[in-house]
């Protein structure tokens, strides 16, 4: 009974912990945009997410989990038409606690060409929006920070192939039979 009773007071102090808040929106510049992998500007979401589950984004491509796993471990996200959103949101998160240092990092996310782009990290305290005296803090992220350069580096968000070793054995076995029979 002790355990159902402990069990049960942990539940309501878990429902009912504190979210805390970020800002956070793109400053894009008078002729800045979001490029999707190839270029063209972006149509689709970009999605606020902690640095930190950067490592789980990237073996979630390799179990093919992408989308799923993006969707669990974003905190929000922004929709961007002809690749620009000059909205500020606030995000509230019960991944976040007051007065807790974050790092944050943008996640554009191409369906088209299965691609993904994490953008360089920035670090902020999130803050209680329900506080009584609230000073929100904003994490602003370039045009040059979200894949919108040319040089920027995609990530494949679908497995790669990886033949099994027993298929490169064969392979050798046959060419080495292949250059036994014409010296024959």
């Amino acid at each position: 009974m002790k355990k159902i009773l402990t069990l049960t007071a942990l539940a309501a102090l878990a429902i009912t912990a504190p979210a805390a808040s970020i800002q956070w929106n793109l400053s894009l510049g008078r002729s800045g945009f979001i490029a999707d992998s190839t270029g063209a500007a972006m149509n689709g979401n970009l999605y606020l997410v902690l640095t930190s589950s950067a490592d789980t984004l990237a073996a979630a491509v390799e179990t093919d989990k992408f989308v799923d796993t993006l969707s669990s471990v974003a905190l929000d996200s922004m929709v961007l038409t002809n690749g620009k959103n000059t909205t500020t949101k606030t995000t509230t998160s019960p991944s976040l606690v007051a007065d807790t240092q974050y790092s944050f990092s943008l996640v554009v996310f191409d369906t088209a060409n299965s691609q993904y782009y994490l953008s360089s990290a920035l670090t902020k305290e999130a803050y209680d929006e329900s506080a009584t005296v609230v000073t929100p803090t904003k994490v602003t992220f370039t045009a040059g920070m979200v894949g919108s350069s040319s040089g920027a580096t995609w990530s494949s968000s679908t497995p790669t192939s990886v033949p099994e070793p027993g298929t490169a054995a064969l392979a050798l076995l046959g060419v080495g039979m292949l250059l036994k029979r014409r010296r024959a």
